[in-house]
């Protein structure tokens, strides 16, 4: 596995540096600037810039691995539940189930019709 930053795993990963940093204000040490109502704007500004482009890029993916059968692996199970869990939060065995609902309806598509729905179908699996 290549890995961009040399020190990944040596040095504290970003989740244990920001959830010490919170601690540490939490028992009345300073706090960390990573803490602060500007960096929590500036993230959520990123996540709703980029999530529109995130969704078009993986729904046409995730459509075309469903359709092909191919096995659900880590990756295409990640990007699922994205897609599953956008009303909220499932159970294992709920979010089992509605993968396997989404694969049996993709096993019986017959036409080029739809097959372009399958984005919808994708979609309304994840409102319920």
């Amino acid at each position: 596995m290549h890995n961009a930053d040399d020190t990944w795993g040596v040095a504290p990963r970003p989740l244990a540096s920001l959830l010490k940093a919170f601690l540490v204000a939490a028992g009345g040490g300073p706090i960390d600037p990573r803490l602060g109502l500007d960096t929590a704007f500036r993230a959520c500004g990123l996540i709703e810039t980029t999530a529109s482009s995130y969704q078009a890029a993986v729904l046409p993916w995730v459509t075309e691995a469903l359709a092909a059968g191919v096995t659900v692996d880590g990756s295409l199970r990640y990007a699922l539940r994205e897609l599953l869990e956008a009303e909220g939060p499932l159970t294992t065995g709920d979010l089992e189930a509605q993968i396997a609902r989404l694969r049996a309806r993709f096993r019986v598509l017959q036409s080029v019709d739809e097959l372009q729905a399958l984005p919808n179908v994708i979609r309304a699996c994840a409102k319920g």
